[in-house]
């Protein structure tokens, strides 16, 4: 699957990898009644292209049904928004509260430069000062083990004996691993402005990669403050590594659950 291009006219093209969601149905497309000018499509097994005439965009949904969509919207030109143009910002709340964290991963390869696109997406958080503290490093194929290896180098003597072989297996099952990296700042103030917004880079992967159908869970367990994992996942000295991030076609996703409503831990004041 690859993340929509501009095509520079007000459209966008999406190519959608033909396959099985976790229930064994297949990717299918959903057209909005008040999208249903965008019908002129060419569709194949295995894409699905808008043509340059329709100036319409498509944009990709994962849903909690494990089924994927992709929902075509009619793009404007310049001018007040559209009623179409609202409907694509507030789904934007529905992809915030469709997302999940994915521990199950299809073992199909995730190719490097949709991560590269995905981190140019991620990378628009706000950083304060323009800093951008961030760095990543990024596991695939075979250099996989050597990263599981080095966090197993972590575990007590009981913990290898029962999870060496179960860890190992879990890590070279899902196709890439990031490593997100902040440059720590000596200054108190930087470095809580720096660590925020680092981890906003963060959120705003797993949304853009959720959006393209990928799944993300963001992993801070103990073994990445361990200085020998650190070595040898190529961390320097005065960084910290604010998550490893798996990353893959999710084969399970888990049901949602419940939040606090907000107003349970609003306090507002008006007046004095």
């Amino acid at each position: 699957m690859k993340v929509p291009v501009p095509l520079g006219i007000g459209f966008f093209l999406l190519k959608v990898a033909a396959q099985s969601t976790p229930n064994g149905s297949k990717f299918h497309k959903r057209i909005d009644n008040e999208a249903s000018i965008c019908n002129n499509i060419n569709e194949n097994d295995s894409h699905y292209r808008i043509r340059t005439d329709e100036m319409c965009r498509v944009k990709p949904l994962i849903s909690t049904s494990n089924q994927l969509s992709a929902i075509i919207y009619p793009t404007g030109g310049s001018g007040a928004m559209s009623t179409l143009q609202i409907q694509s910002i507030r789904a934007l709340s529905e992809l915030i509260k469709d997302r999940r964290s994915i521990r199950a991963f299809r073992t199909d390869p995730i190719d490097t430069d949709l991560i590269t696109d995905l981190l140019n997406v991620a990378v628009w958080a706000p950083t304060h000062g323009l800093r951008e503290p961030w760095r990543f490093i990024l596991y695939k194929g075979d250099a996989r083990k050597p990263l599981a290896e080095a966090m197993i180098r972590t575990y007590t003597a009981e913990e290898k004996e029962r999870l060496a072989q179960q860890k190992l297996d879990y890590f070279m099952q899902i196709p890439a691993h990031l490593i997100v990296v902040m440059k720590e700042d000596p200054r108190q103030k930087q470095w809580e402005e720096d660590y925020a917004c680092v981890s906003c880079l963060i959120q705003n992967f797993q949304l853009a990669a959720w959006e393209v159908g990928i799944g993300v869970v963001w992993k801070t367990n103990p073994f990445i403050h361990n200085p020998s994992f650190r070595e040898a996942a190529g961390v320097q000295p005065g960084e910290k590594i604010v998550g490893l991030l798996h990353i893959g076609y999710p084969e399970q996703v888990p049901a949602g659950r419940p939040r606090t409503d907000a107003r349970e831990k609003l306090t507002i004041k008006e007046t004095i």
